[in-house]
């Protein structure tokens, strides 16, 4: 399930964040991307567990070297409806809504002061990505 802001460099996707300075963090898990001049991430000491955190490889280019820059929001259909997804875990997905009669007409539990979540199973349910893309 993807989620966040990523980027297209030398034609892989990558997660990504806008730095300041008209800089984009590239963030990936392939340590085979060292060779594009990625370095692997240092956790600092105080990291409790550092050895269970994922190995990440950071690279920051300008803007101008990016294909693409776009947001990535996965969302899901169920039972006609379009709904926010939280998590993904086991073939299930918690998926949210502010919509408090909605909310209550498909059984979804209340989570915070005005919003429902609920678990689905995967196969009552039509994933999808929203790709809105970011001008460079």
């Amino acid at each position: 399930m993807r989620k966040g802001l990523f980027a297209k460099y030398s034609g892989k996707i990558y997660r990504a964040n806008i730095q300041k300075d008209s800089l984009i963090k590239l963030i990936s898990e392939d340590a085979n991307d060292e060779d594009l001049g990625f370095k692997m991430k240092i956790y600092p000491d105080y990291y409790k567990n550092k050895e269970s955190l994922p190995k990440l490889y950071i690279k920051e280019v300008s803007k101008h070297k990016i294909n693409e820059l776009f947001e990535v929001e996965t969302k899901v259909k169920y039972k006609g409806y379009i709904f926010n997804v939280s998590s993904e875990k086991g073939g299930n997905y918690y998926i949210g809504t502010t919509d408090a009669a909605l909310a209550k007409a498909l059984n979804f539990d209340r989570t915070d002061k005005y919003y429902y979540e609920k678990w689905v199973a995967e196969e009552d349910v039509e994933v999808f990505e929203e790709i809105k893309e970011i001008a460079l």
